[in-house]
Formats: structure tokens, C-alpha cells, sequence
């Protein structure tokens, strides 16, 4: 008759925060010699205890003549950072700080100087006589990354895949409170660890969308966020009879859509 494996409860522990871990002892009965009962408890003594690797077996003492007395140990594997799945948090940092834009048209009106008469009435920042040149100016932008553990059957090729496809597009419906057009994803970077769970990376940038925006006479212009606008000037006469002169003048405004609208769905990180 093969020998046969009990579980018993004397001596029995469980960490059930931080590091999970268990030990569990066992009675093999009816071995014939050691070696069976090493191979009983080789062979029965189940993997995992509550999703938790078996990490060693003890055969710790023999009771009689057909009895020994093993001891199942299971730790869950570090994380290769000092932590473990069950202490890992998703985190998220952000930095809001100045990029640059080049615009062509103030605000409001410029004010002129000349040494005689009125000063021509300039349609455009840094006219040179022939182009609108402008001036670049800080604008606010934010930038975000969100960080997530993934487990190890879930980031597949495919995935990736995903993530690469979405890498330079703009979201097409509200993202993290942000409207459809803000948020352009820059892209992701991930590693995995030594118990086979990934931490991704996952970076952000917001610019707003805006709307009635106005260029010289032309007004009520919508832009998406990461749309490009520029400017078509033309030459116009400007000034009295006694000092006319040509100068540029904003004739039409075009909105660039330059980047696509994707589903971030596919991150798999939620909206």
C-alpha cells in the first residue's frame, strides 16, 4: 500500500501582512523507508498554499517505524525592489513648468512710437519689412506620469503592441477629467521584476483646448489643445493720404490637426 500524506495543525503558522508566508507540517504514513518518504512529500505536498510558491520541504523527524514528520515552507518571492505584491502601490507625480510658443499677435493692441506722425499700425509681432516673425513666449504645460504594477500574464506582446500604436496620439474621449484633444500620451516604460509582476511607467502632457480665440480682426477661432494654428498674412495700405504705407495683415487663420485621437482604453490603466 503506497504511502499516503496528513496535514497536521500543531505547529502550524501564517504571516498574513507584509511578505506573505506559511509554514505547514505534514505526517507521511505508512513509508517504507526514507526515501519513500521523501518521495511521498516530493510528490504530495501541494505547490502553493493561498497562491503562495512552496520554497522548501523539511523532513524534520521520524515518529516510528513507517511514520516521518515533514515541514512545507512557502514565501512569497521578493519583488527585486525590498517589497512585494501585496505592499505595491500604483503612484503618481506630476510637474507643471513653462514650455514655448511662438506667437504673432498680442493680446491687445501694441502701442507705437515714431519720430514724426503716427506709427503704422503693424498687424503682427516683429514685422521685418517682408515675414511676421514673433517671438516665442512660456506657456503653461502639464506633464504627468502614473505608475501601475501588472501581473505577469498581462502585459503580452499585444500589449505592448497596443502601447506603441497609442504612443504620440491624443486622447478621443475625456481622459482623467481632462477634455477629448488635451492629453497627448508620450509614451511608457516598463520592468519586470523578480516575482514576474511589470511596473510600467506611463507619461503625460496637457494642453487646453480653446475656444473664441482672436487674430487681429479674425475672431471667434477654435483650436484643440495639441492642434497647430498659424497664421496667413498679406500685404495691406494702411495710413492717411499723406502717410500711407503697405503693411502685413492677418488674412486667415488655419487649425492643424497634427496628431491622431486614440482610444487610451487600450492602456489599461481606465479614464
Amino acid at each position: 500500500m503506497p504511502a499516503s500524506l496528513l496535514e497536521l495543525f500543531d505547529g502550524r503558522s501564517e504571516a498574513i501582512a507584509g511578505r506573505l508566508s506559511a509554514t505547514i507540517p505534514y505526517a507521511i504514513i505508512g513509508a517504507t523507508d526514507e526515501a519513500d518518504a521523501r518521495a511521498t512529500a516530493l510528490a504530495s505536498i501541494p505547490t502553493t498554499y493561498n497562491s503562495i510558491p512552496r520554497s522548501g520541504i523539511v523532513i524534520s523527524e521520524r515518529i516510528n517505524a513507517t511514520t516521518w514528520k515533514a515541514v512545507a515552507s512557502y514565501d512569497q518571492p521578493d519583488s527585486g525592489g525590498g517589497s512585494d505584491t501585496a505592499t505595491l502601490e500604483n503612484t503618481y507625480t506630476f510637474e507643471i513648468g513653462g514650455g514655448t510658443q511662438n506667437v504673432k499677435q498680442g493680446l491687445a493692441a501694441a502701442v507705437g512710437y515714431a519720430a514724426t506722425g503716427t506709427p503704422p499700425v503693424i498687424d503682427g509681432i516683429n514685422f521685418d519689412g517682408d515675414n511676421v516673425n514673433g517671438v516665442d513666449i512660456v506657456t503653461t504645460q502639464y506633464q504627468w506620469s502614473e505608475t501601475y504594477w501588472f501581473s505577469p500574464g498581462a502585459v503580452t506582446t499585444a500589449y505592448k503592441t497596443t502601447l506603441s500604436a497609442i504612443v504620440g496620439t491624443v486622447n478621443d474621449a475625456t481622459f482623467r477629467n481632462f477634455a477629448a484633444g488635451e492629453v497627448l500620451f508620450l509614451g511608457a516604460s516598463g520592468t519586470k521584476q523578480g516575482n514576474g509582476w511589470w511596473q510600467i511607467t506611463f507619461k503625460f502632457a496637457r494642453e487646453r483646448n480653446a475656444t473664441d480665440l482672436s487674430v487681429g480682426d479674425i475672431t471667434g477661432i477654435a483650436k484643440g489643445g495639441w492642434q497647430y494654428m498659424w497664421v496667413y498674412y498679406g500685404k495691406k495700405v494702411d495710413g492717411t493720404d499723406e502717410n500711407k504705407s503697405l503693411v502685413n495683415k492677418a488674412r486667415a487663420v488655419y487649425i492643424e490637426t497634427v496628431y491622431m485621437s486614440w482610444s487610451f482604453s487600450g492602456l489599461g490603466i481606465g479614464s
